[in-house]
């Protein structure tokens, strides 16, 4: 979990206090270690935290323990899983080629096939519920947060290639349960303003006592899908991208096809008995490069499938990593920029400033970001 942790830091910041942090009132003002060492750290941490999860001994009462009930092998999954993800985050580092190969080589035990979702035992109490649904709801049910609203860009992709998943990430519109809408990120003079958008949907919203996700199974087969595209593990590469879709399916519980099934443009609509079937509908659309893996051949093409697949399980779940990977591959190619007129830089942040405490508590160890005002500066695994 420190690895989990520490690494979304660096993913956030670059080079952070690592070494000197979490010393509690003995180091107060620690120094910052670069973030590539940091890096290199949590992946022989990971390893010791496989050998001892492997030991005998490594039990635990199911009730102590809330991600996965006691279970030692789904802990060693879990760790193989987050090393597999620091390693893949570096993919477009020609010089930790060798090192990447090496390390994912001493992987063994296996990668998650479920979520890795924790519950602590939410109750419906305004801050004892799911961090998420908390969010959007307070105790009595009522929904609190319509500055949120879907995003179209999402919707139509969706929509074209004939994915229900929409329905699922978003609702309806508040006033329009038949009609789902977003908005464009900073589009001024949006005419889809209050009620006529949509807004957080029954798939990511489920009840106030749903666990929250860590590290989704989906995931986790997307990362395999791309390690053994890029032959760096041996794997069925398809099966394991079917997978990562069927997950995403799973989680969401998305069964109903949209309107104009693009194998048979007569039927409206299909409903499925599960979400299994939905996704194997949806992946199987035969000639659609944008879901069928058969449709596509170059590694390139693959590549960009994989991860278009992967933003399209991550919204609204673990949208983190979206962003990790457009940051690190550029891809999905066509994701839009901010519309809006006050942008300053018109490109995607590719890194969050430093915060203001920093600057006043460790201002000795702080970096100097300069011009990262505009978030521009490179985590050091970007390209």
């Amino acid at each position: 979990m420190k690895a989990y942790e520490y690494q979304q830091l660096v993913d956030m910041f670059n080079n952070v206090p690592y070494t000197n942090a979490l010393q509690g009132t003995s180091q107060i003002l620690p120094t910052y270690d670069a973030a590539q060492d940091i890096y290199d750290s949590l992946v022989a941490n990971i390893d010791i935290a496989v050998g001892l999860m492997a030991q005998p001994e490594a039990q635990a009462p199911a009730t102590s323990d809330i991600l996965f009930g006691g279970h030692a092998q789904l802990w060693i999954q879990f760790a193989n899983t987050l090393k597999l993800r620091i390693l893949m985050r570096q993919s477009q580092k020609a010089d930790r080629a060798s090192y990447i190969q090496t390390e994912i080589g001493t992987i063994s035990g296996g990668y998650l096939e479920q979520d890795a979702a924790v519950n602590p035992g939410y109750v419906q109490t305004d801050g004892k519920m799911n961090p998420f649904y908390d969010f959007c709801f307070n105790a009595t049910g009522t929904y609190t947060q319509d500055f949120w609203r879907a995003n179209q860009y999402y919707i139509n992709f969706d929509s074209a290639n004939h994915d229900p998943r929409y329905r699922y990430v978003y609702g309806p519109t508040p006033s329009d349960a038949t009609v789902y809408a977003g908005n464009f990120l900073g589009q001024s003079n949006n005419a889809l303003v209050g009620s006529a958008s949509s807004i957080f949907g029954p798939g990511v919203l489920k009840a106030f006592n749903q666990s929250a996700v860590i590290l989704s199974a989906a995931e986790s087969y997307f990362l395999q899908a791309e390690a053994g595209l890029r032959g760096w593990i041996t794997t069925d590469i398809k099966a394991a991208y079917e997978n990562g879709v069927t997950s995403s399916f799973e989680y969401l519980g998305a069964i109903s096809a949209p309107i104009k099934s693009k194998v048979d443009p007569t039927v409206d609509s299909i409903t499925f008995s599960s979400p299994d079937e939905s996704a194997a509908y949806y992946y199987s659309q035969p000639g659609n490069k944008q879901t069928n893996f058969d449709a596509v051949t170059t590694t390139t093409d693959r590549l960009a499938l994989i991860i278009r697949q992967k933003w399209a399980a991550m919204n609204n779940v673990t949208p983190f990593e979206a962003w990790a990977d457009y940051r690190r591959l550029h891809l999905p190619a066509d994701i839009p920029i901010s519309q809006s007129p006050y942008v300053d830089v018109p490109t995607i942040p590719v890194s969050v400033v430093y915060p203001t405490v920093e600057y006043t508590t460790n201002a000795t160890n702080v970096p100097t970001q300069g011009a990262n005002a505009q978030h521009t500066d490179k985590i050091f695994w970007m390209p």
